[in-house]
């Protein structure tokens, strides 16, 4: 895969945080149908095609007893990954160029793999190493996450690259391919209006994606020689001619009928009869383009659904808010967004109870603080709460963490934010957050950002906000410096609200 390495040295992927694959996602999913993965406190965890660092080095930050390791056939990702991690003080992880096809043996077991964007966008036999790797590294109760591009909805997406590749057909320079290609497809938009047909609807939608993402999205998802989708059932008797066997997926919500209208919910229960058969008529009836599947050895027995009695061991968040007001004592039907844009419907009035107590996001409640919460309004047993978080669970309305946070919700008078945060900060407007989530500050917050250090406190952040905005403007007068006392704390609780905040230097 010489010519593959070559192409990411050329353009690096960006780096950033994948929310599904964290070890504390992989470890609630696994615990919901009934295993016992590793703790991710002690753990070791090893992610295939890991770029640039910027999804790993978030994890290792938050588990400093735990090992990670990197992998990635750019050499030059590498370095840069080796960099950021040395800059950000990470000690428990490690970063390799290598051949996965090449894999050291006595790298040992992981409790955890992780291959994000790497199963679909490689030749046969590097694919079928990857599975092999796989069965041959897992922790006997460990969880593999693999993500792939999935027929039937890539059908459409298939057309578009392929039109692509041919128009760029000769253009070697991987800036200019991705150039090329999207004036392609903008000009195929403009002859083709997406209310006219579902061709312009699926060219409307790439188009808005790839505008969403950096140029090395383009390059490397749609115009790299290798994209090969599958049909789930093909990849299930791919990983079980290997003594593997699945799971579940990362985004557990998505394995649910809960939005297919009626019709379709009765057509899926005469369809299938499993859990697996029942994934691949759901891809049928979704058009489903990708996947984030979880996957373990065959000896371990994971049970058909999600148990929630295991709930009791969770924290819960949520980010949903009421888009009208509450009345807890109603049974009337409410409407809650997330902030990822998921609209849900409760009528349970103890379901709005406790969403009630989560709205302060990103805090994370143990489930023995909701029961007490819950408890204050009415009687309310742990049987009742466990299945109805579950529900909420399967509705994409809040998400399950197997410890408390790891950031502060703390206003300090010496605020400190998350040091690999201050790192990306230097050369970025992206930064991480200690929700493995990314979020874009302005300059001014990148200025703050890059100040807190657990060193100063607000009137020395201040202090040095007032030296920077002197050195290219006139001196500041009282008033000025009040209204940037105001603009810092409304940063400050803007750090707060998106987990940035950490209570340690």
């Amino acid at each position: 895969m010489t010519d593959l390495a070559a192409t990411y040295d050329a353009v690096p992927y960006e780096s950033a945080p994948y929310p599904q694959t964290h070890p504390d996602r992989l470890y609630t999913v696994a615990a919901l149908f009934g295993l016992s993965p590793a703790p991710i406190d002690r753990c070791r965890v090893l992610e295939i095609g890991c770029s640039t660092g910027g999804n790993l080095l978030a994890m290792a930050d938050t588990a400093p007893n735990s090992h990670f390791v990197g992998i990635d056939l750019s050499p030059h990702q590498i370095e840069l990954a080796r960099s950021l991690a040395s800059r950000s003080g990470a000690s428990n992880v490690e970063f390799q160029a290598l051949d996965l096809r090449n894999f050291p043996e006595h790298l040992g077991g992981f409790d955890y793999i992780i291959a994000h964007g790497v199963y679909s966008w490689m030749p046969t036999d590097a694919r079928d190493a990857l599975i092999r790797l796989c069965a041959a590294h897992l922790t006997p109760l460990g969880i593999a996450y693999i993500s792939y591009n999935t027929y039937p909805g890539w059908y459409f997406r298939q057309g578009f690259r392929e039109m692509m590749l041919h128009h760029i057909r000769g253009i070697t320079d991987p800036d200019q391919r991705a150039i090329q290609a999207r004036q392609f497809l903008e000009t195929l938009a403009t002859s083709c209006p997406p209310e006219s047909n579902t061709y312009g609807t699926t060219l409307a939608e790439l188009l808005k994606t790839i505008e969403r993402r950096p140029p090395s999205y383009l390059v490397h998802e749609h115009l790299e020689p290798y994209n090969q989708p599958v049909y789930f059932h093909q990849f299930l008797e791919h990983i079980e001619a290997h003594g593997l066997q699945y799971l579940g997926e990362s985004s557990i919500w998505a394995m649910s009928d809960i939005y297919l209208p009626p019709p379709g919910q009765d057509a899926l229960a005469q369809w299938a009869k499993t859990t697996v058969q029942q994934q691949q008529y759901l891809d049928f009836l979704r058009n489903t383009p990708f996947r984030t599947s979880l996957i373990c050895r065959n000896s371990v027995c994971p049970s058909e659904d999600p148990n929630h009695e295991v709930i009791r061991r969770f924290y819960v968040s949520s980010s949903a808010r009421p888009e009208a007001p509450v009345d807890v004592n109603s049974k009337d039907v409410v409407s809650f967004v997330t902030s990822d844009t998921v609209k849900f419907y409760v009528s349970d009035p103890m379901q709005k109870v406790f969403l009630r107590a989560l709205s302060n996001f990103p805090q994370r409640l143990s489930f023995e603080q909701l029961l007490t919460h819950c408890s204050r309004q009415g009687e309310i047993d742990s049987n009742h709460l466990s299945q109805s978080l579950l529900s909420l669970y399967l509705m994409n309305a809040c998400e399950f963490h197997s410890g408390p946070a790891p950031f502060t919700l703390t206003l300090t008078d010496r605020p400190s934010a998350r040091r690999l945060a201050r790192v990306q900060a230097e050369f970025s407007d992206a930064v991480t957050t200690f929700q493995h989530s990314r979020t874009t500050l302005s300059d001014f917050g990148r200025q703050v950002l890059l100040l807190l250090d657990g060193r100063r406190d607000r009137a020395q952040i201040l202090d040095d906000l007032e030296r920077l905005a002197s050195a290219t403007n006139a001196p500041m007068g009282e008033k000025q410096r009040g209204e940037l006392a105001k603009t810092l704390l409304a940063e400050l609780q803007t750090f707060r609200s998106v987990g940035l905040l950490s209570d340690r230097a």
